[in-house]
């Protein structure tokens, strides 16, 4: 009870920090991962993926035959028993190409994107089957896998933050 007396004296914002830590509701918060706004809030105890993975993706584009360098997030937000995965994707406005480091312009993309665990292998695929990421499950805060899309593959390496 004396962690409750001195919330009056808190900052609004911390007030609100401490409330949805006494409380244990998840709620939506908004933040910049990969230079793209997001909101993200992570279901209780949904297990060991629920949380927010980053890293890079290096690929190579075939129609312009060249090998880039961009940053891609999962932010996954619960994983039910069947193994389905509700979770958002940020792919970067920038893509740094591989061979000479500049930098150019990419279609950046913050949104839903579900997918399912099947085995050993975390899947993401797109409605339309033309992009998909495949990941095996996390050894050590860290996922690998392979990444497929309508222009080249590539491999990608996430981190938990």
């Amino acid at each position: 009870m004396k962690r409750l007396q001195l919330l009056p004296r808190l900052p609004l914002l911390a007030l609100a920090v401490v409330t949805a830590l006494l409380s244990g509701a998840a709620s939506a918060k908004q933040m910049t991962i990969c230079g793209e706004k997001i909101d993200y809030s992570a279901a209780e105890n949904s297990g060991p993926l629920v949380g927010i993975w980053m890293g890079d993706l290096q690929a190579a584009n075939v129609a312009y035959g060249v090998e880039y360098l961009r940053c891609v997030a999962f932010l996954i937000e619960s994983v039910d028993p069947a193994g389905k995965v509700v979770a958002k994707h940020v792919s970067a406005s920038v893509s740094k190409n591989f061979m000479t480091g500049a930098s150019y312009g990419s279609k950046a993309f913050a949104g839903p994107w579900n997918g399912r665990v099947t085995g050993k292998t975390l899947r993401f695929e797109s409605d339309d089957k033309k992009t998909s990421y495949d990941l095996d499950l996390p050894a050590s805060g860290k996922m690998e896998g392979r990444f497929t899309g309508r222009l080249g593959n590539g491999r990608v390496w996430l981190k938990r933050q």
